[in-house]
């Protein structure tokens, strides 16, 4: 069978038009395999969907720990640090001082709520039935 040098679709037999492209084949014969065409929105989706299922797969394997004592599956449980309440404390009760107390204790207060709502703290594994913790 004959492809079309322009498009690579299949010739009919002893037609030297492409039915799809209108190109004139001279030679029908010569070429007998389909040109390979490249489309890159199909390469964009199955690269996204790619790195999706990996991704995907690491959460799950992540996600999917199970727990030593009772083997129930465990879940993630982001624990934030205390340092950003105890300079919030801290900056509440300096701020009643004059002049040091005025200026620090703002400062310690604004540092603290930076620190408490920007910081996303650290992940670990805690049971939902016997609350075993990683």
């Amino acid at each position: 069978m004959a492809f079309c040098s322009n498009c690579g679709t299949p010739l009919n037999e002893g037609s030297g038009i492409c039915s799809k492209c209108g190109n004139s084949q001279t030679a029908p014969a010569q070429l007998t395999q389909p040109r390979l065409t490249i489309d890159r929105e199909q390469i964009a989706v199955a690269s996204q969907i790619a790195t999706g299922a990996a991704a995907s797969m690491q959460y799950q394997t992540a996600i999917q720990r199970q727990c030593p004592q009772c083997t129930h599956l465990m879940i993630v449980v982001f624990r934030r640090a205390r340092s950003p309440w105890i300079l919030f404390v801290f900056g509440v009760l300096i701020t009643p001082i004059p002049l040091l107390g005025w200026v620090g204790g703002p400062c310690l207060i604004i540092v603290s709520l930076i620190l408490l709502f920007t910081r996303k703290g650290k992940a670990r594994y805690q049971c939902p039935n016997c609350n075993y913790a990683t």
